[in-house]
C-alpha cells in the first residue's frame, strides 16, 4: 500500500499544480448548482397571449381583464381580427389566442353557452397541453364568478380549442428540429476545436506555422471541413426525421440551409475559441462538453425561457442555440420566413461573427 499511496499523494501535488484543473473542479459544481438549480423547471408561466375582442362588451372586457391579471399569461397582443391573430401565433409572438365572438354578451343574457375559441400554438407539445388546461380553468373560473355576481343562471361559456402547427401534440415534432441543432452543435464544436489542439499537442502546429502557410489558410484548411461535415449533419439528421418519424416539413429548405451556414460560423467560432486556451485533448473535450451542456439547458430547448429568472433570461441572448432551435422549429413546423424570423437571424448573425472575429484574433495572437 505504500506504493498506492505515494501515487495517490503525488497525483493530488499534480492537481494542485495544474491551477486549470482546481478551478474547474471549485468553481464547476457551483455555476452549475446555480444555473440550473434556477433553469430546471417545467412549470409553464408567462404564456405569450393574444386576444381578439369582437364582441367588446362589458362582459367580454371583464373576460379580457382575467387573462391580462392572471400570472400564467402575459397578454402582449389584442389584434382586431382573427386573421391577424392567426399571424401572432404563425410568428411566434404568441403562443395563446383567445377569440371572444360578436354577440357574446347578448347570448350569455339569453340564458345561452357561447362559445370561446382557444387556438394552440401545437409546436411545443407540452405546453400546449398545459396553456389549453390553463386557458379553459380560467375561462370557466371568470364566467363562475360573472354568473353569481349578476345572479344569472345562464351555462358558462364553452372553449373552443384549435392546436395549429401540431394539432396530435406530438412530442416527437417538438422534439426533433431541435435535436438536429444540439448534434450540430456538439460534433462541429468538439471536434473543430480538437483538430487544432491536436495539431499543438504533438508539436505540428508549430511546424505548421513555420512554413509559408498563412493563419488564414490553416484556419480554413482546418475548419472548413468540418463546416460541410456539419452541413451534411443538418440534411440528414433531418431527413432522418422526415423520414423515419414522419416530420412534416413545410418550410423552405433552402432558407434553413442559408441559415445554417450562419449557425456553423457560430459553432466552429466556439470550437475554435476553446482552442486557443486549451493546451489538451482531454482539456479541450472537458470545456467544450461543458459549454455544450450549458447552451442545451439555456436554450429553451428542454426548459422554457420565460420561466427562469431574468438574469438567466439576459444570459440565453447569447446563446446561439437559443436562436438556431426556433429558426429550425419555424421552419420546418411553421413554414416561417426569412421576415417572420428576422429578430432571430439578426442576433445569431451579430452574435456569430462576434464569437467568430474574437476566436480568430486569439488563434492568431497565439500562433504569432
Amino acid at each position: 500500500m505504500k506504493v498506492v499511496l505515494s501515487l495517490i499523494a503525488k497525483e493530488f501535488r499534480q492537481i494542485r499544480r495544474e491551477k486549470m484543473m482546481l478551478r474547474v473542479i471549485i468553481g464547476m459544481p457551483v455555476i452549475m448548482l446555480i444555473v440550473l438549480g434556477s433553469a430546471l423547471t417545467t412549470d409553464v408561466q408567462h404564456l405569450a397571449t393574444a386576444i381578439t375582442d369582437l364582441d367588446q362588451s362589458p362582459l367580454s372586457r371583464t373576460i379580457t381583464e382575467s387573462f391580462v391579471h392572471s400570472e400564467l399569461f402575459d397578454v402582449l397582443q389584442y389584434p382586431a381580427t382573427p386573421d391577424a391573430l392567426e399571424t401572432a401565433l404563425q410568428s411566434g409572438t404568441a403562443s395563446v389566442a383567445i377569440i371572444i365572438p360578436r354577440g357574446f354578451a347578448r347570448r350569455v343574457s339569453r340564458n345561452e353557452s357561447p362559445e370561446i375559441a382557444i387556438w394552440i400554438d401545437g409546436v411545443d407539445s407540452n405546453a400546449g397541453l398545459i396553456a389549453g388546461g390553463y386557458a379553459a380553468n380560467l375561462l370557466a373560473r371568470t364566467s363562475r364568478d360573472i354568473m353569481v355576481n349578476a345572479s344569472s343562471q345562464s351555462p358558462p361559456p364553452e372553449p373552443r380549442f384549435k392546436i395549429l402547427y401540431n394539432p396530435e401534440l406530438e412530442s416527437r415534432m417538438y422534439m426533433i428540429p431541435g435535436i438536429v441543432a444540439v448534434v450540430v452543435l456538439m460534433i462541429t464544436s468538439v471536434f473543430s476545436s480538437m483538430s487544432i489542439v491536436r495539431e499543438r499537442e504533438v508539436g505540428t502546429l508549430e511546424q505548421l506555422m513555420v512554413t509559408p502557410i498563412k493563419a488564414w489558410e490553416l484556419l480554413l484548411g482546418k475548419l472548413l471541413p468540418f463546416m460541410i461535415i456539419g452541413f451534411l449533419e443538418i440534411v440528414f439528421t433531418l431527413l432522418l426525421g422526415v423520414v423515419l418519424f414522419s416530420v412534416p416539413f413545410e418550410g423552405s429548405i433552402v432558407l434553413l440551409l442559408a441559415l445554417s451556414i450562419i449557425y456553423l460560423l457560430t459553432t466552429l467560432g466556439v470550437g475554435l475559441f476553446v482552442s486557443t486556451f486549451t493546451s489538451t485533448q482531454q482539456q479541450t473535450m472537458f470545456f467544450t462538453w461543458f459549454f455544450n451542456l450549458f447552451a442545451l439547458i439555456m436554450s429553451g430547448f428542454l426548459f422554457p425561457i420565460a420561466n427562469m429568472p431574468i438574469l438567466l433570461q439576459r444570459i440565453t441572448l447569447v446563446n446561439p442555440l437559443r436562436y438556431f432551435i426556433t429558426i429550425i422549429r419555424e421552419i420546418v413546423l411553421k413554414g416561417a420566413t426569412w421576415h417572420d424570423l428576422l429578430p432571430q437571424i439578426s442576433a445569431m448573425f451579430a452574435l456569430g461573427s462576434a464569437l467568430f472575429l474574437i476566436a480568430v484574433l486569439r488563434f492568431n495572437k497565439r500562433v504569432e
